[in-house]
């Protein structure tokens, strides 16, 4: 039995609302990280951004850096940025 499966539901409760952490105390842990881990710390929060859904602020504003843009390549860039923030990491028909 390991020890995690003796302790009751309360003693997790109360250990996972002492340990809560600000955005900026994160950043700060990762800070002192070591260059590996920070490359982890990385490619999980590009993972994490890749598949939210953008707000319909930010959508908006891909709109209209679609719509003023003369360059072809970064149009098909920004549609498909919009494309992926409207449906998040959710496969679309």
């Amino acid at each position: 039995m390991t020890i995690l499966a003796t302790w009751r539901f309360d003693d997790l409760a109360a250990c996972y609302n002492s340990s809560r952490m600000t955005a900026k105390q994160i950043i700060k842990e990762i800070a002192a990280l070591p260059p590996e881990e920070q490359e982890e710390v990385v490619r999980f929060a590009y993972n994490l951004d890749a598949e939210r859904q953008l707000t319909g602020r930010e959508l908006s504003a891909l709109g209209g850096r679609m719509a003023a843009s003369t360059d072809p390549v970064q149009k098909m860039i920004l549609r498909e940025e919009i494309t992926r923030g409207f449906y998040g990491g959710k496969p679309h028909a």
